[in-house]
């Protein structure tokens, strides 16, 4: 019966914890965003579409996603990379937009970096420029114009 007991106990704080390290819904679909943002760079399509898939069912969570749930959904449903890197563009700024208004927390810190040749804009957490647009040509073309 202690060694029931005992376990029973166990259990619960083991959940207590795993529960406590639940990663909010919005810093969640920043991570899925983010996760894209590299797969474009590496123009892995495959991993674009099921990184935007991950994006659409974690905006399910939140409220008032109605455009990026849209975006991410187009995204989703095609391999066709230049068809992702043209949804990716409005769902960028859908993003920032959202990243604007979560808690600022310093180990969460997101760039707003942007292409001066086009104007398309995406976010990071590296400082360093990485354009998921034009990965072959421009690679480290873009400048940080905010940040979170």
């Amino acid at each position: 019966m202690k060694y029931i007991l005992f376990n029973l106990v166990l259990l619960c704080s083991f959940s207590a914890a795993v529960a406590q390290k639940k990663v909010p819904a919005k810093q969640q679909a920043i991570n899925y965003y983010l996760n894209m943002k590299n797969s474009l760079i590496v123009s892995d399509k495959e991993s674009v579409a099921k990184g935007a898939d991950s994006l659409l069912k974690a905006a399910n969570k939140i409220d008032g996603t109605d455009s990026i749930r849209l975006y991410a959904g187009k995204i989703a449903a095609t391999t066709d990379i230049n068809k992702q890197r043209a949804g990716f563009i409005l769902l960028s700024k859908l993003m920032w937009t959202m990243a604007e208004q979560m808690p600022v927390q310093k180990k969460n810190t997101v760039y707003l970096q942007v292409c001066p040749m086009t104007g398309a804009s995406w976010l990071s957490k590296e400082k360093e420029i990485r354009n998921p647009y034009y990965p072959k040509n421009m690679l480290t073309c873009g400048e940080v114009k905010g940040q979170i």
